[in-house]
């Protein structure tokens, strides 16, 4: 053969050549540039894509081996692209292109994924099951269902973990509910209702009540709001300060499963108010980004868990959603220090919570058995843990005579809270029945509030605002066994208030 004839080797077909080094070789031969290059790896090498809810990117990617749900914004799921490229090509990409790469993805999604997925943290319920994410690297979470609790390594759940997300422990059989009522300063009932509580956070898909603790000083209400987070939800922080606003209150719902806050006061009418609809479920719609008009809207049903001084639940609407439980302040010679209560919780946290999830099993199984004469208004909430009773160790009916009892209570503490409230009763004390417009109401109620009360009939409510004011403390005016009537003719508009027969 002819040496200049001879063939100095093979060209292979680069679409024969691995995935990787086919791109490398697109790279090198400038067919491609940096920027589609990084989306054609991240393609490759993500298990999926989807978008949640509020309309928001997700991949699922493998982060140390675990699969891990990230938004495609946030910065995990651009350390990975960096990785990805770096692993590839010796050497990290430009932040413009991961930037670039991050929204064209998204561009490109977009048009595939017409379906919405709910990408949940911590506890998720699937039909009948109830799935908890312990967070830990192994990929373990509890299975709860009709038949019990397991610890398995994969659930039909595209769990997201934010940053502040910790781990709860591995739960174990065989524990005793009173081994935490040991660690708790609260007596039987407030125990029943705080265990209560807790089971209630598992109940995903309905209204959950809203814990409030109050106490003085030195009365463990922020340890017990911690330990109740805990069981539920561990994080960092466990409690958190009280947002100023409703937007930052409705954006803490996407990282939290229960929203717990520390030593609140002055919590405003539409910060309650905000307080009740994540509570029974709401949402809020919110310009995305400061600089142009695209709105994004969240939506959420939260536990929640608030500790303070003050008295916070004043408003009907909040305390009618709330349990309050009021903690006494310790003595000396009875406190603990807080090193001792966590070593001690920790001790028992494994055998405490298969307790709990020993109650979400029964609550699964026996809430359609359960029937109540006198639905309150948190009725999905109050059949849950009727349903559990067994495990808690009451009696048949004994948890709604204690709910019942704290509900009752509670309003009847809101009267003395609100001052129209607080005028109707002891003005009705004195009197069966008063009736007329707003204006002669207020008249009459004026002269029963508190002398430093200034301009006392404003502070009641202004005439054109006084049926809004009197519908939001109809509970509070039942508490006190008082009833309202409107009447309205042609002719006149009359407010009646009187003393239930």
């Amino acid at each position: 053969m002819d040496r200049d004839k001879q063939p100095i080797g093979e060209v292979k077909d680069i679409n024969t050549l691995p995935f990787k080094e086919k791109i490398k070789v697109l790279l090198e031969q400038r067919q491609i540039g940096p920027i589609q290059a990084l989306i054609e790896l991240a393609k490759e090498e993500a298990e999926g894509f989807f978008i949640n809810e509020i309309g928001e990117f997700y991949a699922s990617i493998d982060v140390n081996g675990m699969t891990k749900n990230v938004n495609i914004e946030k910065k995990l799921f651009k350390l990975w692209l960096r990785r990805v490229y770096y692993h590839t090509f010796g050497k990290p990409p430009s932040e413009n292109t991961i930037k670039e790469a991050v929204s064209t993805i998204a561009a490109l999604e977009d048009g595939k994924l017409n379906n919405r997925i709910s990408a949940p943290t911590r506890v998720a319920r699937v039909e009948d099951t109830i799935y908890v994410d312990l967070g830990h690297d192994n990929n373990q979470y509890v299975k709860i269902d009709k038949n019990g609790w397991q610890v398995v390594t994969s659930t039909p759940v595209k769990f997201v973990r934010p940053s502040t997300f910790l781990s709860l422990p591995i739960p174990a059989s065989g524990g005793n509910i009173e081994d935490l009522k040991k660690i708790m300063t609260v007596d039987e009932d407030q125990f029943a209702l705080i265990m209560g509580y807790i089971i209630g956070c598992y109940n995903v898909g309905s209204p959950f009540p809203v814990l409030v603790l109050q106490g003085g000083q030195g009365s463990a209400k922020s340890t017990t709001a911690e330990l109740v987070k805990y069981l539920v939800d561990n994080a960092f922080p466990l409690l958190r300060w009280f947002p100023k606003n409703e937007e930052d209150l409705i954006i803490s719902t996407q990282t939290n499963w229960v929203l717990a806050f520390d030593n609140l006061s002055n919590v405003t009418n539409s910060m309650s108010d905000a307080l009740c609809k994540i509570s029974t479920g709401g949402g809020l719609a919110t310009r995305k980004f400061y600089e142009n008009g695209e709105e994004v809207v969240f939506s959420a049903m939260r536990p929640i868990v608030l500790n303070g001084i003050d008295y916070i639940a004043y408003r009907p609407d909040l305390a009618d959603r709330s349990i309050i439980i009021h903690l006494p302040i310790i003595p000396e010679h009875k406190r603990r220090g807080k090193k001792e209560i966590w070593a001690q919780f920790h001790e028992q946290c494994p055998y405490i919570m298969g307790v709990i999830f020993d109650a979400v099993s029964m609550a699964l199984r026996e809430q359609d058995n359960i029937k109540l004469d006198k639905a309150p208004r948190m009725a999905d909430f109050a059949k849950w843990v009727t349903a559990t009773e067994p495990v808690l160790g009451l009696r048949s009916g004994r948890f709604m005579e204690i709910y019942r009892e704290n509900q009752n209570e509670s309003k009847i503490e809101g009267v003395e809270q609100d001052l129209m409230a607080m005028a109707i009763s002891k003005c009705l004390s004195a009197t069966p029945s008063i009736e007329g417009s707003a204006t002669e109401i207020l008249d009459i109620l004026s002269k029963f509030v508190p002398a430093s009360s200034l301009n006392s009939k404003e502070s009641l409510s202004a005439p054109n605002q006084f049926r809004n004011k009197i519908n939001r403390i109809l509970p509070l005016l039942a508490a006190k066994k008082i009833d309202y009537e409107y009447v309205r003719t042609a002719h006149e508009r009359k407010h009646l208030l009187r003393r239930a027969k």
